[in-house]
């Protein structure tokens, strides 16, 4: 035990006694005479895997991106102001939060960085472990109770300048406060339905406005009620006209359902040809690929599922056709697909059970 411990320092009293061999009373033995020392420490869990992001520099902007940026950091300047990042998607909105919030810690400052749902929290956090370090929190209710808590000291220490997370993370309590970004701030989610009601895009611009610091929402679909107010004047205005890289923005199509028969209940002949080219096309490259096909076994396949899963090669999640789990915005679109399917004419074997 002596010389494990003068090997590594310190260990729990459980890790010592396990690589060295011994039992808990052979610790507390050395402890009573006074050979080792005995002391609690706090060890903080933490919801997310720090090891695997390598640390990156600050990211290169293009001149549109720039100005963005200038004509953000205004609104901190003048204080408490609030600020509307308009940019299409893929355009580099992130790399803008990115320079604003290597700015804001700059000045001694921090930030909170909002995101609509648990899904897209990951990929936003390892942006910013990849810019800031260990010195980002996470907060959304998928944690644990227990994960929750030692965040929340983590924030409340001053041991944290960034904090990213749901609707709920705008009421971390971070002292000097100098940022916020509300992601794709047109999100309904940002608005709690239930008791206590808020709205965090609401919190946010007090917040801000109250300590003196910059909000920005962002959005390549802003709300009417921003946009309303940046065109006004109320807000700042900063737009990202251009995709990341010069890339290409997709076409698009604007089709009058009014005047145009549906192939099935809400989807149009211009999108059921195009689903019938993409079939087409996945189905050949599976076989230039060779992929293998994996199907659920059970032997409950709905026709859609008998069509479509020797393309795609993946099962079916709606080959149990109840639609009483889908909401009644969902509904009428899935029973749509089953129909489409239904009516093609594909003469797809029926896949094997295993």
């Amino acid at each position: 035990v002596y010389e494990l411990l003068e090997q590594v320092g310190c260990g729990s009293i459980r890790e010592i006694c396990y690589f060295a061999g011994v039992t808990r009373g052979v610790v507390e033995k050395l402890v009573q005479q006074g050979i080792a020392e005995a002391y609690e420490q706090e060890v903080l869990r933490t919801p997310v895997s720090r090891e695997t992001v390598l640390p990156e520099p600050p990211p290169a902007l293009t001149e549109e991106q720039s100005a963005a940026v200038e004509t953000l950091w205004q609104g901190f300047a003048e204080g408490g102001r609030t600020g509307l990042l308009y940019g299409v998607t893929g355009s580099g909105k992130t790399a803008v939060y990115l320079t604003l919030a290597h700015r804001i810690l700059a000045e001694g400052r921090r930030c909170i960085v909002l995101v609509p749902e648990i899904s897209l929290t990951p990929q936003t956090i390892r942006r910013f472990l990849a810019a800031f370090g260990r010195r980002v929190a996470v907060m959304h209710s998928a944690l644990s109770l227990s994960e929750r808590l030692d965040e929340y000291k983590r924030i409340r220490r001053g041991e944290v300048d960034v904090v990213v997370g749901t609707r709920s993370a705008v009421f971390a309590p971070v002292e000097k406060l100098g940022l916020i970004i509300v992601d794709e701030e047109q999100e309904h989610t940002y608005r709690s339905e239930k008791a206590p009601r808020y709205d965090a895009g609401e919190i946010a611009r007090l917040r801000a406005r109250r300590q003196g610091g910059l909000c920005v929402l962002a959005s390549a679909t802003p709300s009417i009620e921003t946009a309303y107010r940046a065109e006004k004047g109320e807000y700042l205005l900063a737009k990202l006209t251009h995709r990341y890289g010069g890339a290409p923005l997709p076409d698009v199509t604007i089709l009058d359902l009014r005047e145009r028969a549906m192939a099935a209940e809400a989807l149009s002949e211009e999108l059921c040809e195009e689903l019938m080219q993409n079939l087409a096309a996945i189905r050949t490259l599976k076989r230039e690929l060779k992929v293998p096909f994996l199907f659920l076994s059970g032997g409950r396949y709905c026709r859609m599922h008998r069509a479509i899963g020797p393309y795609l090669g993946v099962c079916c999640w709606l080959c149990v056709e109840r639609y009483d789990t889908f909401s009644s915005r969902e509904q009428p679109l899935l029973r749509a697909m089953h129909t489409v399917v239904e009516n093609l004419d594909l003469t797809a074997p029926r896949p094997t059970d295993f």
